[in-house]
């Protein structure tokens, strides 16, 4: 009698792409070969955190499989990196928050990884953080900073020899974050950025980012304070904007938008936190329109109210000029 488990193995996988979590874990039970095979599939993703983080004495007993593509640690005080790398040397995608900095250790052999984000970080010296980062895999094209701090900030004991990672997509917290890429001893290269999301930043560290930048098409920005409005943004090479601002800096965004006022913008969907005055941008393909400002909860009828009218008036100006764009009004 033929068996399926006598099956070529990559047959086997093609077949169990097509059933569900409940399926392939049934199937697992059925004999040790198909447990073997079966057991990358239901082990996708991991996530340890300082109070959850028994997985490695849990499969002691089990010869490691590289199945995880999703690591995610939060708070770990204790180095597994050694014990884990087996299991994840497959990982795309990994997220360490807080803890101890010595489980980024494993980072440099994950030869797939692919999206990083390190957040509440502590290293020794910017001089640590700049060694790791010169060799993360040259397949990274994604990395989150949020709130990387250092015990010394002293810069002068590292040299970069090359940057060998080419990102496609930042997003930074703080305006360190940001500075720590800009300065000329990073081993990371931004000239191939694409997407960009900055929150609390130096605007000239702002103004900086866009002159290294010139595939950069997707900004997306976050102001709370007027000392972080840059003079002017690169309208004319973006394809998307989002600007995210407290209520009380909507007059200072509006004209940043408007700068400069000759220029036909090259924008095809702009997201604002507010109305703007005037339709600017004639090359919209569509424009979301968002409103969080609310003095009470008393107002809210009003509130909405007039923001659907102010919506509707934006639309048919909008007509006047012969543009025909999707608008969208969100309220929250």
């Amino acid at each position: 009698m033929y068996r399926y488990s006598d099956l070529p193995v990559e047959l086997i996988y093609e077949i169990l792409s097509h059933l569900g979590i409940t399926s392939i874990k049934s199937l697992s039970l059925t004999s040790s070969t198909f447990h073997t095979i079966c057991f990358p599939l239901l082990f996708f993703s991991l996530r340890l955190s300082r109070r959850k983080c028994t997985f490695l004495s849990d499969f002691r007993r089990r010869a490691p499989t590289p199945c995880f593509s999703i690591i995610r640690m939060k708070g770990l005080k204790k180095n597994i990196s050694t014990g884990l790398l087996p299991w994840c040397a497959t990982a795309h995608t990994m997220k360490i928050e807080r803890g101890t900095t010595s489980n980024t250790l494993l980072l440099p052999s994950l030869t797939f990884l692919k999206d990083l984000k390190l957040s509440s970080l502590k290293f020794r010296t910017v001089a640590d953080f700049y060694k790791l980062l010169s060799n993360l895999p040259p397949t990274l094209k994604k990395l989150i900073l949020h709130g990387i701090i250092f015990r010394n900030r002293s810069y002068s004991s590292y040299t970069t020899v090359s940057r060998g990672v080419e990102l496609e997509h930042l997003e930074t917290d703080t305006s360190m974050d940001l500075f720590l890429l800009l300065q000329d001893q990073c081993p990371i290269s931004l000239k191939s950025l694409r997407v960009a999301g900055i929150r609390q930043c130096n605007p000239l560290h702002l103004e900086d980012l866009f002159e290294i930048t010139p595939h950069l098409i997707d900004l997306r920005l976050f102001f709370t304070l007027p000392s972080q409005l840059p003079d002017s943004l690169p309208l004319i090479r973006l394809k998307s904007l989002t600007v995210n601002f407290e209520p009380k800096l909507a007059d200072t965004v509006n004209r940043l938008l408007s700068t400069p006022p000759d220029i036909l913008s090259t924008l095809e969907t702009l997201t604002v936190t507010d109305l703007l005055s005037r339709p600017k941008f004639r090359n919209l393909k569509s424009l979301i329109l968002e409103s969080t400002a609310l003095d009470s909860w008393e107002s809210l009828e009003t509130s909405l109210l007039e923001f659907r009218e102010l919506a509707r008036t934006f639309q048919r100006r909008l007509e006047e000029l012969g543009t025909n764009i999707d608008v969208t009004g969100n309220w929250s």
